[in-house]
């Protein structure tokens, strides 16, 4: 492989070298886990949890000044001098809170490491779908049309960032976005969050479902047996695996999809033909923008990057734009390099490479590494949703096999399999759906907006401690708000055959 790697051009060996070394970062960085925040309004039990209970979380201030800040975030900002007070209580307890990482010696990430996490959530099945979403467009207009989507995406990341921060609640990835709603945006806002976070994963479960049970063994014609296999073996493993054990094993995993990347790579540039990459089709760009939208998200991690490294804003920043320029660079030379290796006669690029086995290996694996984090992802949802874990006891009757459990993975697993065994090729038909509408309004229309209610408006809270972290203003803002809404009235026109 080391030959192949030589025949690529310098800037792009330092590329796949770069993508390695962040790889095995992550792979060496330990895993923290944010703590679970208070219940939105999405909790469905007649109590509404301990109000007066103190919120744990990494790197965060135990105890009664905890609460004391609670009561000032609390406090309407109806006057000047009360927001004044409440910026200088956030900016205290920032303080306070680097004193006690450095005296209690509490374990945080690294910028490295927290932007390794945000690389490796980025890196999934969506690079699968790029160069047939982006071949009729062409290699230099998506080119073009990622590294603006990096840009946007960079930027709504950081807005939800920024809210996070000047919030301080201190809550998990799955449930800080849409606390980070009801308190910015209220009730609706967290509900419409709530939508657009179920929807986006089952969405993307049925297209992981579909292809990655297309590449298992099943019987000649049965395509939908390996729609229901894929989700029962690797959904079984998670369901009965201990967490620790599926941690190790899904590690492994992501070194595995480096290394395959590398290796595909490698082989296929050998075949490429460079001028097949001069192509353009300006106008079939937009077509391109949710698949675009998919292959970039990395956001649902923000909150615990927010967590893991203590809430310090420069480091926040940092980890979030280097984190996702990396995978930005290995989707602008994979697309390129597959683009260059097809025949350019339609279809999808990946299937004109023949019988290649790395086709097959990389995508199975890719779409692995997702599917652990979307159904996690789930599992969490609907126990914060219906207050699972209101007690010890129930949290640890949680994490054993039986019927509670069962339940919850029957409910994430049971529906995307079903409609995947329907229609086994609707794999880019669901990354489609899930960018044009799912991901566009949670992560494009969302962040912009609670991030507008935060700066403008004194009715909601703000400790006010961290700065804009995307400039612009006003505008800024609004241009984010008007492209995604954008992508949803074209795509809505274009699948409705009205343009």
């Amino acid at each position: 492989m080391s030959r192949r790697l030589l025949l690529l051009p310098r800037p792009l060996r330092v590329l796949v070298l770069l993508l390695g070394l962040t790889t095995v970062a992550s792979l060496r960085t330990p895993r923290l886990r944010a703590p679970r925040g208070r219940a939105t309004s999405w909790r469905m039990s007649s109590a509404g949890g301990d109000d007066g209970a103190d919120e744990q979380g990494i790197g965060l201030v135990i105890g009664r000044g905890a609460q004391r800040v609670r009561e000032i975030i609390a406090l309407p900002r109806e006057a000047d001098e009360e927001a004044g007070d409440l910026q200088r209580e956030g900016l205290l307890r920032r303080e306070e809170e680097v004193a006690a990482v450095e005296a209690g010696g509490t374990q945080t990430a690294s910028v490295w490491g927290a932007g390794a996490l945000v690389a490796g959530t980025t890196v999934g099945a969506g690079i699968l779908a790029l160069p047939a979403a982006t071949q009729a467009t062409g290699f230099v207009p998506s080119t073009l049309g990622l590294i603006f989507m990096y840009v946007y995406m960079c930027s709504t990341g950081l807005l939800i960032a920024e809210v996070n921060l000047n919030l301080d609640t201190g809550s998990s990835a799955t449930g800080g976005i849409l606390s980070s709603a009801e308190a910015t945006i209220g009730t609706l806002g967290s509900r419409v969050a709530g939508v657009a976070y179920l929807f986006i994963h089952y969405a993307l479960l049925v297209a992981y479902c579909a292809q990655g049970g297309s590449v298992l063994p099943h019987p000649s014609g049965l395509e939908a047996f390996g729609s229901v296999l894929f989700p029962a073996l690797f959904g079984g493993a998670l369901f009965a695996g201990s967490p620790s054990v599926i941690e190790k094993v899904n590690s492994a995993a992501v070194g595995l999809v480096v290394a395959t990347f590398v290796a595909l790579v490698g082989t296929v540039s050998a075949n490429a033909n460079i001028d097949q990459l001069a192509a353009a089709d300006w106008a079939a760009l937009p077509n391109a923008v949710p698949v675009l939208f998919v292959a970039l998200v990395f956001h649902n991690v923000v909150p615990t990057i927010c967590a893991q490294l203590n809430n310090d804003a420069n480091k926040v920043r940092s980890a979030i734009v280097a984190g996702s320029f990396v995978p930005t660079a290995m989707f602008c030379l994979w697309n390129g390099v597959i683009l260059a290796a097809s025949d350019g006669a339609g279809g999808d690029p990946l299937q004109a490479l023949g019988d290649n086995p790395l086709v097959p290996a990389f995508s199975e694996l890719a779409i692995v590494t997702s599917f652990v984090g979307f159904v996690y992802g789930l599992f969490d949802f609907y126990v914060d949703a219906f207050d699972l874990k209101k007690s010890p006891e129930a949290a640890e009757k949680l994490d054993k096999v039986g019927l509670q459990r069962a339940g919850i993975f029957s409910a994430i697993l049971a529906p995307p399999a079903a409609i995947a065994a329907v229609n086994p090729d609707i794999f880019l038909k669901a990354l489609d759906a899930a960018g044009a509408y799912g991901i566009s309004v949670l992560f494009g229309i969302l962040p912009a907006t609670m991030a507008w209610k935060q700066r403008y408006d004194p009715g909601v809270q703000s400790t006010g401690a961290t700065e804009a972290l995307v400039p612009g203003g006003k505008f800024s803002l609004g241009a984010i708000v008007l492209f995604a809404s954008g992508v949803i009235v074209q795509q809505t026109l274009e699948k409705s055959g009205l343009l």
